[in-house]
């Protein structure tokens, strides 16, 4: 898959982003009619997968991998040490985005918008997300559907 994408996009990085690095890490690959389903991620939640799959009448198998793990810091500071500002930040990691957030220092690269994708989340999960960007100078500003938009409370004055 990782090979497939690299062949039709510039820049692809296969690592897990997460709240710290770890040489290899077990992630969960969900394959659904050969490509990966919406929700391949470090931690999966199996009562997810059996609610999808009745919901389409499939089997969705999983395939475990071992893949290095990184955080958005350590990214920015290697890989994508030429990205000084984020405008906007899209996390979509089915359940790991406050990991995920954890390990992006909001002083330094301070998103003006950060989308998370929430769907399948449970409130609490979401609550904490959001108190997490609260605390952090963040505001919800819309929410569509199960895309919640956060804005930089301190640059929207």
């Amino acid at each position: 898959m990782i090979a497939r994408l690299k062949e039709e996009r510039q820049h692809v990085y296969n690592y897990a982003v997460y709240d710290k690095d770890e040489p290899l890490v077990e992630f969960n690959i969900v394959l659904s009619n050969g490509w990966t389903a919406g929700f391949s991620a470090i931690e999966i939640d199996e009562q997810h997968i059996k609610n999808v799959a009745k919901q389409y009448n499939s089997d969705f198998p999983i395939t475990k991998i071992q893949v290095e793990q990184k955080t958005l810091n350590t990214l920015l500071q290697t890989q994508l040490n030429h990205i000084k500002t984020l405008d906007i930040l899209a996390i979509d990691i089915e359940g790991g985005e406050l990991k995920c957030l954890n390990g992006l220092d909001l002083n330094k690269y301070r998103p003006r918008v950060i989308l998370i994708e929430s769907g399948g989340g449970s409130k609490p999960y979401i609550e904490d997300v959001g108190g997490y960007l609260e605390n952090n100078g963040y505001i919800l500003d819309v929410a569509l559907s199960y895309n919640l938009f956060y804005v930089d409370a301190r640059n929207n004055q």
